[in-house]
């Protein structure tokens, strides 16, 4: 099966027809005929693909049932609760979604294209731009006068790369060893990549090989601020307990320490709001 890139029901609908192939073959569900089907589906889901995934169970694999299940309302439910605020830190992207008796606030939801992906492109083009050898032509200067203009703004930094960078130069490296036996070293890396989750701007500036991201950059979010707009955008009643209800959930949600980020993040965020 394809993987989906995008988060849709399925990025292709022609895989729900081979994951049903597979389920027949394979005698691990009762066949569809006779029981109903439950798929996931993402908080931001196109009602296009509701429709055809309807479709095809009703018309083609005879299905006497159908429910398609939000993936906020799930993961909610899963942890005993009708009201949060799930936070899906996925592979293909991000997203934050109110959960509120059972339901899913659409207007509310936020969304990101930075998932685990986006971090893993991150970090191999990292890796590969300490890995290029480059050569360099000797070009011999024509002597001469040249004459320059200091330019000195006040409360203004000369490159931005600078401090983004001066915050990592003293981490250690770490060892790693690479499934086909070659062990790395990494660095400040091991920072700077996740950091781009909270904040995206990171990425075309400090990551060789990224700049292409600069054109969505400004319109990103970082995972504090889409809590806060999410929770913004709910009715004021219901806002203390989403606030004091964030589930944390995918594969890209298990780094270390991103939960004690976060709520590190949020609370200074919050109080500098109240202020």
């Amino acid at each position: 099966m394809a993987v989906a890139k995008k988060r849709t029901l399925f990025s292709n609908i022609q895989n729900i027809e081979k994951v049903q192939k597979q389920r027949e073959f394979m005698h691990t569900q009762t066949v569809v005929k006779q029981k109903g089907t439950l798929f996931s589906e993402p908080s931001s889901n196109a009602q296009q693909q509701r429709e055809r995934a309807a479709e095809l169970m009703f018309e083609k694999y005879k299905a006497p049932a159908l429910f398609l299940a939000k993936n906020a309302v799930l993961t909610s439910f899963a942890s005993g609760r009708a009201t949060s605020l799930v936070v899906d830190c996925g592979g293909g992207s991000t997203t934050v979604a109110p959960v509120h008796d059972g339901y899913v606030l659409q207007k509310a939801v936020v969304s990101s294209p930075i998932g685990g992906e986006f971090l893993t492109d991150c970090l191999m083009k990292s890796l590969e731009s300490k890995g290029i050898a480059y050569s360099f032509r000797r070009k011999e200067i024509h002597p001469g006068e040249f004459q320059t203009v200091d330019l000195d703004f006040p409360n203004t930094s000369e490159n931005y790369k600078f401090y983004s960078q001066s915050a990592y130069s003293n981490i250690p490296t770490t060892s790693y060893e690479l499934p086909d036996g070659q062990t790395i070293e990494i660095g400040a890396d091991r920072f700077k990549i996740p950091d781009v989750l909270f904040n995206p701007s990171l990425a075309q500036v400090s990551i060789p090989g990224m700049e292409s991201f600069a054109e969505i950059a400004l319109s990103v979010r970082g995972l504090p601020q889409m809590v806060i707009k999410s929770i913004n955008e709910c009715d004021v009643d219901i806002r203390r307990e989403l606030f004091s209800s964030i589930l944390l959930t995918g594969g890209t949600a298990s780094m270390q320490k991103l939960k004690e980020r976060l709520e590190k993040d949020l609370l200074e965020m919050w109080f500098s709001k109240s202020e």
